[in-house]
């Protein structure tokens, strides 16, 4: 032993307390997640630092929580504790190395509004309590005016997020060893954010707050499955559709089978859009283009005009004609498909759908937006390639 110690001997901290203290991690074995302070007895250093890396966190919180279940057991495989037992901790805050604990379950994905600015959304992750990732975007429509979808995909090395089924952000490849890997759960809450004024914007405490959430779903990525005609499945939920914007396309009610249709081929703004038996004609035919924010513009054939909610309107009952493309969101529309081949079409200003008013059966039924219900076939349309 002692001759094997002169060819490699022991070590202390002070023989690496030139890189750690000055918290030099280009020459670790691997990057640390974060550092901890610590002032255990010994050597000339008695405030020392340490690096953490992902895996040493994650052996740490392996064996606390065996440790955990080791202090409530009774014998062989008799466990006195809970998936819903909570862990109540009173520790020092960060560096300190006793403040580990609540970074065990520290991983999150975030979807964040800030009060301040409605017309934006923040986005973030968190790995082992570790975050500083916000990305802000620029939702082109004020979120609290109406309900959207909001979501995001997660992959091992990245999240992508979406917006009315839009991707729109997806975390760079260089943070793809940090990315989240802690199973979790969904939460939806409002927060006053006291403390925080330069973030959120003071709150005076007596404002009532209120956040309305129409619907929550998890779902893994569909990889595959049945493709309508010209049409592919992004991996996010039901997937938004392809289309060749290039090509002629009708679009008729799953409800009456009949055509989208500009009244008489009128080519002015402000003509009304409305329901007709198909019959062939130009202003029964339109093209569906995509735009570079990946929402689509659905142009009319005959008058180069589009889909548009008259009067940007975000109120449900609206009506949609057609008016020249300036690049406004009441003109831009996300398509799903949907289980039976059909789509829904969705108004990127005010997140409601392509609708058949009354589900009617009649000859120049209008068409307007409206929330979609479940319980209601008026919502969604075939799409099917004319040439």
């Amino acid at each position: 032993i002692e001759e094997f110690r002169q060819i490699v001997p022991l070590t202390t901290y002070d023989d690496y307390a030139p890189l750690l203290l000055s918290r030099q991690s280009k020459s670790l074995p691997a990057d640390p997640v974060l550092w901890i302070q610590t002032t255990w007895e010994g050597g000339v250093h008695p405030l020392k630092v340490a690096p953490y890396t992902k895996g040493m966190l994650d052996t740490f919180k392996h064996n606390v929580i065996t440790c955990l279940m080791l202090a409530t057991s009774r014998q062989k495989e008799d466990f006195d504790i809970n998936v819903t037992d909570l862990m109540l901790y009173v520790v020092a805050t960060r560096p300190c190395a006793t403040s580990l604990e609540p970074l065990m379950f520290a991983d999150e994905i975030d979807i964040e509004f800030l009060g301040k600015d409605t017309t934006k959304v923040q986005f973030n992750y968190y790995t082992n309590g570790t975050g500083g990732h916000e990305y802000i975007y620029d939702l082109g429509f004020d979120a609290s005016q109406g309900f959207h979808t909001y979501g995001f995909y997660w992959a091992d090395d990245y999240i992508t997020w979406y917006v009315d089924g839009n991707e729109v952000y997806t975390t760079p490849k260089s943070q793809a060893n940090i990315i989240p890997d802690e199973a979790g759960r969904i939460m939806m809450n409002v927060w006053p954010g006291t403390g925080v004024d330069d973030w959120l914007s003071p709150y005076n405490g007596v404002t009532s707050l209120y956040a309305y959430y129409d619907w929550m779903s998890w779902d893994a990525p569909k990889t595959g499955g049945s493709q309508a005609s010209g049409s592919v499945n992004d991996p996010y939920t039901d997937g938004q559709a392809k289309f060749d914007g290039t090509r002629v396309c009708k679009l008729t009610s799953k409800v009456s089978g009949k055509a989208v249709d500009v009244s008489w081929g009128n080519p002015a703004n402000g003509t009304n859009v409305l329901q007709y038996p198909y019959m062939g004609y130009a202003n029964q035919q339109w093209y569906i283009k995509k735009q570079a924010n990946n929402y689509y513009i659905i142009q009319n054939v005959a008058t180069g005009k589009v889909l548009s909610v008259q009067n940007q309107s975000t109120e449900n009952g609206a009506n949609v004609h057609q008016w020249e493309y300036t690049g406004n969101a009441s003109q831009e529309w996300s398509i799903w498909q949907m289980s039976d081949g059909t789509y829904k079409i969705v108004n990127r200003q005010s997140g409601k759908c392509l609708n058949l008013q009354d589900s009617s059966l009649a000859d120049n039924a209008n068409i307007q937006q409206w929330q979609e219900t479940p319980w209601s076939q008026s919502f969604y349309w075939n799409i099917d390639y004319v040439y």
